[in-house]
């Protein structure tokens, strides 16, 4: 041993018997005496070296960011209807017929609308129809209750049906052609060419509506308004409409549509009581032969409110998403 090492080894061991007397009684940090540092020590009473403290790349490193999984959407529930939940439809029709709501709602709805692909199409054969008080730039007195602005007639109101639907999963496309801007007489010829070429285009189309909104007038000469209190305030009520081949129209998709017009109904009666007029059944075709799934909905009539309108978007898109994985 040399003579350096024998006087460093005297000196550490005085100051090491000094530093224990002293503070013997004192809680001293953890890390003063850990492997790490006794390593140095020991190696400067061997060599005379002193070793700085070295860090481990551990502890430098930037944390892994917490990764969220998503939650994954929920699932539509299917519904299954009993003959009881007819009676909740009441049917207002311009002619006999025997088939009955307790009949037509237990017959088995396939579909699915959920899923990439679009499966509803909104679209407006009378689209400048609007509601009281008027707004729009073009609006006149010489043609009451119609607009040709979109943010205020019946395409505003396909506009937060298709949202709301969306928002549920459901992918839609939905026409905003003024089909009753050239003619009030040729929209229902006008708005076939639009429902004939998206059908072409999309055949996973399961679902057709033709958003409307209906008009009459008391006795003095006052729009009519249709109304019912639900969850979201004064909202317009809703009226679904079916063709048939009645009045000798080509329809094969009627009865089919008239089913599930009837179960639409009962969910909208169970979810919102008093938001559906009668559902009404005419002669008439409403170019419901081109698709099975094809419905006319009256939202509200021209003496509602815009805004009363609007609110009805949300118990229907409700009723529709209920019924996205079929029934019965």
């Amino acid at each position: 041993m040399t003579h350096d090492r024998v006087l460093r080894t005297g000196a550490a061991a005085i100051v090491l018997a000094v530093v224990l007397k002293i503070f013997t009684s004192v809680p001293l940090p953890t890390k003063l005496f850990n492997a790490q540092a006794v390593s140095r020590w020991v190696i400067y009473l061997e060599t005379g070296r002193i070793l700085t403290e070295t860090v481990p790349t551990t502890l430098v490193t930037e944390s892994a960011p917490t990764v969220i999984e998503k939650e994954p959407p929920e699932e539509p529930r299917r519904l299954s209807f009993s003959p009881s939940d007819g009676d909740l439809v009441k049917i207002r029709s311009s002619w006999d017929c025997a088939l009955t709501p307790r009949e037509l709602i237990m017959e088995p709805l396939n579909w699915d609308l959920t899923g990439d692909e679009p499966t509803v199409l909104i679209y407006h054969t009378h689209a400048m129809e609007s509601y009281t008080p008027q707004t729009g730039e073009d609006y006149t007195e010489e043609v009451p209750f119609r607009t040709a602005d979109s943010d205020y007639n019946m395409v505003s109101v396909g506009t937060r049906l298709a949202k709301l639907l969306e928002n549920a999963g459901i992918s839609v496309l939905h026409d905003t052609t003024l089909h009753d801007a050239a003619s009030y007489n040729g929209s229902y010829a006008s708005s076939r060419e639009t429902v004939e070429k998206y059908l072409a285009q999309y055949p996973s189309i399961r679902l057709v509506l033709d958003i409307h909104r209906d008009a009459a007038e008391d006795g003095s000469g006052h729009q009519v308004a249709t109304t019912a209190e639900t969850a979201q305030g004064d909202t317009a009520r809703l009226m679904l409409v079916l063709g048939s081949e009645a009045g000798g129209l080509y329809n094969p998709n009627w009865q089919e549509n008239y089913a599930l017009a009837v179960k639409l109904q009962a969910v909208l009666e169970q979810e919102s009581p008093g938001l559906c007029r009668e559902l009404r059944l005419t002669d008439q075709r409403y170019n419901q032969d081109l698709s099975p799934g094809a419905l006319l909905i009256e939202v509200g009539a021209a003496g509602n409110s815009h805004d009363e309108a609007l609110r009805a978007m949300t118990p229907l898109a409700e009723a529709i998403a209920a019924l996205a994985k079929g029934a019965n």
